[in-house]
């Protein structure tokens, strides 16, 4: 490999003569068909308030982390990957251990929402470490056990296995009191279905440093000799060999994709004509749910779906009950689009609109499981489906969802009377919090029972159960590289908060939950590059705004760039997303 680098093998004899490169540091087997994880530049600062003087330094292709001297404490970020199931395996070289305090590589859980004012894993909830002074610590305690310290040359290894629930670690290839051939290993089970990343830290004023290699390069950038081993699958380049059965985080490695994004959900753009038949096509599919807003003009938001059938409407943005019309507004749902009216919500003459679609199954079926019969359209695959129902007033209530997952998000209205959208979600402390959908206000806990794999429940509120009132729900779960319901907290930097999903972007949209704030909508067709600078809100009929860099949307997640109440205050935010491209096919952005 060593001696092949700049060769053409096209046979146009374009081969590039390699100037300033020791090869054997500066050539790794990371390619464009299998991208190896790194570190991610755009979490390090974290918004860290113990660190005094800056931030950590990426080097050697975001391999290679340093503190830099005479700084107090750092937080590295994350890596590129997250791991949500399956066995994967990683090592770091100790570069640099100047002076007191320890180094510390491990693992992060939820990092969106645990990252916070912390120096290094291990000394927070949600987060393990393997400190140099000779401990392994979880959730700020160190564990029972006879740890080896490790210093300046010496090789780490970690092995998390999501599937077991367990974490290992090694020095210079000897296991730390639990082996992975034995399988005992550090129970993780309280974090079990939680994502997990690499990361590491340092404490105290002296500079440490230490570089990565997730199988992408055995001689950490030069410092070693390449041994060139590889995972199960025959994959990567690592100093020590691998556990059985663990895997080098790697594009290659990451599980196939069960849902092609764009045959799911997907946006579309257009201009009103004001005829009254007006078709759009470009969706891909045959939607079952469209939600429309004017770009250009304060009209209100509205949806369609086929359960309710096209000739209804509600409108997020109020506390309206349905409106019932066979021209104005969706006339049909198409094979590749729809066909709208003339009425400024979807179609006025001149007009820009923009129209998010999803898949679920048309105009639904029977389901009978829960206290309430429901009529239920499902796209069980993409974790979507809309749910209609009949209250009757009693609490608490259950309702079939027909979903394979509890519901982590859903929109309910009450078609027949004036009152608000309630939106619930169990993403922000497994409770069951709502808001208003058509509101600003921030989360509440409903103190009713959390959805099931099959039912979500309802208390005697009319909004949500009226006795004899028709209601629409729609439910949504995070489904592996197409969709993410989550939380994360802002830091009110300028740097702002970077969030993991695990995809590139098509639409976001995010709500403050631990203050009042909008629900701020955001996607990949009004603006096609980085920044996206224009956003609606959910909750207001106003027209497309414009606010400076907020966001941009990267291969694996999207980042803030702005200090925003919208998006990134130093409060909690709830978001839902659905993918442009699975993280295992994006490109970097």
């Amino acid at each position: 490999m060593t001696n092949e680098l700049g060769i053409d093998r096209s046979g146009n004899n374009n081969t590039w003569t390699v100037n300033n490169m020791t090869l054997a540091a500066d050539q790794v087997v990371d390619s464009p068909t299998n991208n190896f994880c790194t570190l991610n530049p755009v979490t390090l600062n974290a918004g860290d308030t113990h660190n005094s003087g800056g931030v950590a330094v990426l080097t050697e292709g975001n391999l290679t982390w340093d503190s830099v001297a005479s700084q107090t404490t750092y937080f590295s970020g994350a890596s590129t990957f997250s791991m949500l199931t399956g066995k994967w395996y990683a090592e770091v070289r100790c570069d640099v251990h100047d002076g007191t305090g320890a180094f510390s590589p491990g693992i992060i859980f939820n990092f969106s929402e645990n990252y916070k004012n912390h120096a290094q894993p291990g000394e927070f909830a949600f987060s393990w470490g393997y400190h140099s002074s000779g401990l392994v610590a979880v959730n700020n305690s160190a564990l029972a056990g006879t740890y080896a310290s490790f210093t300046v040359g010496d090789i780490i290894g970690i092995a998390v296995d999501l599937d077991n629930d367990k974490f290992y670690v090694a020095k210079n290839n000897t296991w730390q009191e639990q082996n992975p051939s034995g399988g005992s290993g550090l129970s993780l089970s309280a974090y079990a279905g939680k994502e997990a990343v690499f990361a590491c830290g340092a404490t105290n004023a002296n500079r440490k440093s230490g570089t990565w290699n997730f199988g992408q390069d055995s001689s950490f950038a030069g410092e070693e000799t390449a041994q060139g081993n590889q995972d199960s699958n025959d994959i990567g380049d690592f100093y020590y060999t691998p556990p059985s059965g663990f895997l080098a985080l790697c594009t290659s490695n990451l599980p196939a994709v069960a849902v092609t994004p764009s045959e799911h959900f997907n946006t579309i753009l257009y201009t009103g004509d004001g005829t009254g038949t007006q078709a759009q096509t470009g969706v891909g599919f045959e939607p079952d749910m469209i939600w429309v807003k004017s770009r250009n003009a304060a009209n209100y938001h509205g949806i369609a779906d086929q359960v309710r059938g096209v000739d209804k409407f509600l409108y997020p943005n109020d506390n309206l009950a349905e409106e019932t019309n066979s021209t104005d507004y969706i006339n049909s749902f198409d094979s590749d689009g729809f066909t709208h009216g003339s009425n400024g919500t979807v179609g006025q003459n001149t007009i820009t609109y923009v129209a998010w679609n999803w898949k679920a199954n048309g105009s639904g079926s029977s389901n009978t499981v829960g206290d309430l019969d429901s009529t239920v359209s499902v796209n069980a695959d993409a974790g979507f489906s809309i749910v209609s129902y009949t209250g009757d007033g009693s609490s608490p209530a259950t309702i079939g969802h027909g979903l394979s997952k509890a519901p982590e998000l859903i929109h309910i209205k009450n078609r027949t009377d004036v009152d608000s959208w309630i939106s619930f979600t169990t993403v922000i402390d497994g409770s069951l919090d709502y808001m208003y959908l058509n509101l600003t206000n921030a989360k509440a806990n409903l103190g009713i029972a959390t959805p099931t794999s099959t039912v979500f429940s309802v208390d005697d509120g009319n909004q949500i159960n009226g006795s004899g009132d028709a209601h629409i729900a729609y439910c949504f779960h995070s489904v592996d590289g197409y969709s993410k319901v989550g939380s994360y907290t802002g830091n009110g930097n300028a740097d702002g908060t970077f969030v993991y999903t695990g995809f590139t972007p098509a639409f976001v949209i995010i709500k403050k939950t631990s203050n009042t704030g909008v629900w701020w909508m955001i996607d990949n067709k009004r603006e096609t590059s980085n920044p996206r600078e224009f956003g609606l809100q959910a909750n207001d009929s106003a027209v497309e705004l414009s606010v400076s860099k907020p966001f941009d949307m990267v291969s694996n997640g999207f980042k803030t760039r702005a200090a925003s109440g919208y998006f990134n205050d130093a409060e909690t935010y709830i978001y839902l997303a659905f993918a442009e491209t699975p993280f295992k096919y994006s490109n970097a952005r």
